[in-house]
Formats: structure tokens, sequence, C-alpha cells
């Protein structure tokens, strides 16, 4: 948040008398103040892509504006993606993962690879349930003895 400020953003919070969280306070907020670049959990893009089945005119509007998704606190669906990918079809969908103590995400993924991702694949493919892929990225200094799995699990 402060590196997007310092790098001259706007940050836009719902007004003070909101209550809650609202898909339609959303694309408000990205018609009234022109925001290219939004985060969500998977459950703010699941009513966002509600909000614009029942309104497309509208929606399709405030979507064009968007230029990047940034989807964390867990992974989106399958349709989820698909549907932000239709939705927000200027857009880098980007998934991200972070830890409190961090104070931000600290990887960045961006759909639907994170979701597909096979070492040496020249496109991208969904994994199927109990699947594995493995790949390797660096960041930071270099951790001898260290790996990391994926594998897909069934949603229920």
């Amino acid at each position: 948040a402060v590196a997007c400020l310092m790098a001259g953003a706007r940050h836009v919070w719902p007004a003070r008398a909101a209550v809650g969280y609202s898909a339609q306070g959303v694309i408000e907020a990205i018609e009234n103040e022109g925001v290219n670049a939004l985060i969500a959990v998977p459950a703010m893009l699941e009513d966002l892509l509600a909000f614009a089945r029942a309104h497309p005119h509208r929606t399709a509007r405030a979507a064009a504006r968007v230029r990047a998704v940034l989807v964390g606190g867990g992974a989106p669906t399958q349709a989820a993606t698909h549907g932000a990918m239709r939705l927000f079809d200027a857009a880098r969908i980007v998934y991200t993962y972070g830890m409190t103590e961090a104070c931000s995400s600290v990887t960045f993924i961006e759909a639907p690879v994170a979701a597909a991702l096979h070492a040496g694949a020249d496109h991208a493919t969904w994994l199927a349930a109990g699947e594995a892929c493995t790949t390797s990225a660096s960041t930071g200094v270099p951790v001898t003895e260290a790996s990391a799995r994926a594998r897909a699990r069934a949603i229920t």
C-alpha cells in the first residue's frame, strides 16, 4: 500500500457510511474514481461476476477500465478465473500470496498459469484433482536442499 502511494497511486476506499463490501460499490468506484487496478478475495470476485450477469452493460463499461485484478486470500475456482478473464478482458488476472508479517503480497503468478503450471509447458492446462506440478522460481538468496510442490485438490 505504501509503495503504491509513493509511486503516485491513489487508494479508493468505501465511504465511511458504507457498510461492508458490495459489488455495486466496486463498480461505482471504478466508474467514479477511475480505478484501474482491483484487489479482491475469491468471494468478492464471485460477487462481481454475479453483478456483471445481472447488469452486463453497466459492468462492461467499468470493467473495460481495469488493467489488473489481483486475487488473494485463497484460489478462485476455475469458473471464477475464466469469468474474470472474460469480464476484465483488458486486465491481467494475477493470483497473489502474502503473509501478515510481510506486510504485503510476496508472490504473484498470472492466471490461468497459476492454476495450471506445468514445468516446460508452452501453454497452460488446468490440473486435475490430485495431479502435481513442479516448477522452479528464484526469490532472494538460494537455499540448498529446499523444494516446494503444489498439488491440485478437489473442491467440495
